[in-house]
């Protein structure tokens, strides 16, 4: 037992003695590779890197010179290394300069023609069936600077014609007549009268009257049909005239501007302009003053017309204290005022603006009757009347018996942001309404004022009359006529308080 132990022992101990102090064998053969493992999944995108310098192109004027003979652009470029928007010349890199050069003149070209035009009238008919103009082109080949018959070339031929007729049947605005003054004042109301009546056709004329005075002596101007007589401003063009009859008579389709017209005649009636049954008659910047006529003195005086009047300054000054003064009448007219004043003065009754029938519409106007026994700003008479924006005053004097803002007498109206007013006299009444028969009328007034120290307001029979949103200021309502109605809203008196009128109940 002990030496077979002993046997294993020693042989332990030889393997070992013999492992360590042999030589290392030869290597053995390589082995083959795995097979590839799979991919692995994307790592975070890094930080992002300073941004780089931009590239900048410059343009500048070449002159010339060796780089461009006859002038030219250089176009250089570069990068913007600091990122200061601007290409500085250490920046610039001369390898992308370039040159745009420009090219060179060529030779003059023989003188070619010179084109003309010829006008001349065309007469009714195939080209214009109301007339016109012909226009005529071509080469001015003998360059006389004249188109001669030879040198037409019928292929620019064009017509202008005149415009068909209008409803009043004028045609547009052919001919001007310019007419200049005299010697003499007397003179030049002559001229001016010759040059009205030379004119025998109906077609569209002008008048053109240059600065001056026109005496036009104790006869009247009649302008004719489709005339416009044109001054060159009130107080520059004066119209004047002592006649028994309108200095400036209108006529249909006839216009009136930029002139002063006066009448001082002293018989019945003076009239400064006036149109009688004529359809449309427009006027416009005009000054009209009428005094010194013993039955009547008016501005404007005014018959079934039509049309719109804007910055007029109508007078109507009485002579005779048993004269009445009238600044603008006007009879069963449809018409405009318009950005105007109107006033009469003296006599025995005074009337900013009168008018009988038709319907007038006022818009920025101040109207007044004033320095006469009986004075009105407004009166209507049967008619149908529009304020708005509207002064109507009638201021007495010493002496005077009654002043009236306005007076509607069997009319209707529609009264806005206006001011009805009386003062000065021994009886002061606003707002009056009149009504002598048994038919019903309707006035509304919005945003107003009405001041009368004797009768703010007073309603007759047959009215329905309301107030809204307006000032009462002065005398008493008086609302105790039957039938008809008298509404205040929002009604207040001169110290801003509610006016506690019975009659005119909020």
């Amino acid at each position: 037992m002990r030496s077979t132990l002993l046997h294993a022992v020693v042989l332990v101990l030889f393997a070992t003695a013999c492992s360590k102090a042999g030589d290392p064998g030869p290597a053995g053969p390589t082995g083959q590779a795995g097979p590839k493992g799979d991919t692995g999944a994307t790592g975070p995108a890094g930080p992002a890197g300073p941004a780089g310098p931009g590239t900048w192109v410059v343009t500048a004027a070449e002159p010339a010179g060796a780089n461009c003979a006859g002038g030219g652009t250089k176009v250089t470029g570069g990068r913007d290394a600091n990122s200061n928007g601007t290409l500085e010349d250490a920046e610039v890199d001369a390898s992308l300069t370039r040159y745009v050069c420009n090219g060179a003149p060529g030779q003059m070209g023989n003188e070619g023609f010179n084109g003309a035009m010829a006008l001349s009238n065309e007469a009714v008919g195939a080209n214009c069936a109301t007339g016109g103009i012909r226009i005529e082109g071509g080469l001015d080949a003998d360059r006389d600077g004249v188109l001669g018959p030879l040198e037409v070339d019928t292929r620019l031929t064009r017509y202008v014609c005149n415009g068909p007729r209008g409803e009043n049947g004028s045609v547009v605005l052919l001919r001007t007549k310019v007419v200049n003054p005299g010697a003499t004042v007397a003179e030049s109301g002559t001229l001016l009268r010759n040059a009205v009546e030379s004119i025998n056709d109906s077609q569209r004329w002008q008048i053109k009257v240059e600065p001056g005075i026109y005496d036009l002596g104790n006869t009247g101007l009649l302008l004719k049909q489709n005339m416009a007589l044109e001054g060159s401003g009130p107080g520059t063009t004066i119209l004047r005239s002592a006649s028994a009859t309108p200095t400036v008579q209108g006529a249909p389709g006839a216009s009136l501007r930029f002139v002063q017209v006066e009448n001082n005649g002293n018989g019945p009636d003076s009239i400064a302009i006036s149109n009688n049954g004529a359809a449309v008659f427009d006027v416009d910047d005009v000054v009209a003053i009428g005094s010194g006529g013993q039955s009547g003195s008016y501005g404007m005086l005014m018959t079934s017309v039509q049309g719109s009047f804007e910055r007029v300054k109508a007078f109507g000054i009485a002579s005779s204290p048993s004269g009445i003064a009238r600044g603008f009448h006007c009879f069963n007219c449809t018409v405009d005022l318009l950005e105007s004043s109107a006033e009469g003065v003296g006599g025995s009754e005074a009337y900013g603006v009168f008018a009988q029938g038709g319907t007038v519409s006022l818009r920025n106007v101040i109207a007044r009757g004033i320095q006469a026994p009986s004075n009105w700003g407004m009166y209507v008479l049967s008619g149908t009347v529009t304020l708005a924006s509207t002064e109507a005053r009638a201021v007495g004097t010493v002496g005077s018996n009654t002043a009236y803002g306005i007076v509607l007498d069997r009319s209707n109206a529609s009264i806005r942001n206006s001011v009805l007013s009386s003062t000065n006299a021994a009886g002061n009444y606003g707002l009056v309404t009149s009504n002598s028969g048994t038919e019903a009328y309707t006035a509304e007034v919005h945003h107003s004022i009405i001041n009368g120290s004797s009768r703010t307001v007073d309603r007759a029979a047959g009215y329905t009359l309301r107030i809204a949103n307006s000032q009462l200021s002065g005398g008493a309502v008086e609302n105790s006529a039957t039938p008809g109605s008298l509404t205040c809203l929002g009604a207040y008196d001169e110290v801003f308080a509610s006016p506690g009128y019975t009659l005119c109940p909020n």
